[in-house]
């Protein structure tokens, strides 16, 4: 069996719509229909449990795909919640050496790079890389040897349908239909822009699709443009 989390977060929601037929173990902050082949276990929040907690709910479970992370707002970058969600994963990670599950499939995020390159002082770090960066790190020295299977997918800036609201696409988009002027910063910022679906589908066939790797570190690759490169495209879209 399979389990995830996050799954009913932006990226997951998509990423359970690509996901082969197979049974899981969804744990969701909310109650949400699924089919039949997946399970859902409520709990409000994942990131405070400890590692016997984890244990029971690794039962059974050969693959844990681990998507969640606190978002809930814009300041998210910055948030303590950062450090939460890191201590959080470790106890997740201890219980799955403990239990000798066969794979585990981790989120990162491209910024973390400026970290393990020494460019700590860049423009770009911040709590969120920070803390992606050190669950890196921390879950290849928890696996080692233990859980060989071990891949780490570094996403770039998602952007698509259900996205926060305080997100840029959704910014844009709201600022459109108001009529209003879109004010943006660093309108010169280059990002790497990715869709989500397509973000999705690039995971889906790392984890179901690409023969086993040991500490697999996959650096997901989208379109680099400026923001107001960007919002010129999603404006174009949406006057179409």
């Amino acid at each position: 069996m399979i389990l995830i989390t996050g799954a009913t977060g932006f990226l997951g929601k998509h990423l359970c719509k690509y996901l082969p037929k197979k049974k899981y173990v969804i744990i969701s902050r909310k109650k949400i229909n699924f089919p039949k082949n997946f399970k859902v276990i409520v709990e409000k929040d994942i990131f405070t449990k400890n590692v016997n907690w984890w244990e029971k709910k690794l039962a059974n479970i050969k693959t844990v795909i681990h998507l969640a992370w606190t978002i809930d707002n814009k300041y998210y970058y910055n948030s303590p919640n950062n450090y939460k969600c890191f201590n959080g994963t470790l106890n997740l990670a201890i219980a799955c050496r403990r239990k000798k599950i066969k794979r585990f499939v981790g989120i990162g995020t491209g910024s973390e790079t400026y970290f393990s390159k020494c460019k700590n002082n860049n423009k770009e770090s911040n709590l969120y890389s920070f803390y992606k960066y050190l669950t890196h790190l921390f879950l290849s020295k928890i696996f080692d040897k233990k859980i060989k299977n071990f891949i780490w997918i570094r996403v770039p800036y998602l952007y698509g349908d259900n996205e926060h609201t305080f997100k840029l696409k959704t910014r844009i988009e709201k600022s459109f239909n108001k009529n209003k002027k879109i004010k943006l910063k660093n309108p010169n910022k280059i990002n790497n822009f990715i869709e989500v679906s397509k973000a999705a589908k690039i995971i889906r066939k790392t984890i179901f699709e690409r023969h086993s790797q040991n500490n697999l570190i996959l650096n997901i690759s989208g379109k680099k443009e400026t923001v107001k490169k960007f919002a010129k495209r999603i404006l174009k879209k949406r006057q179409h």
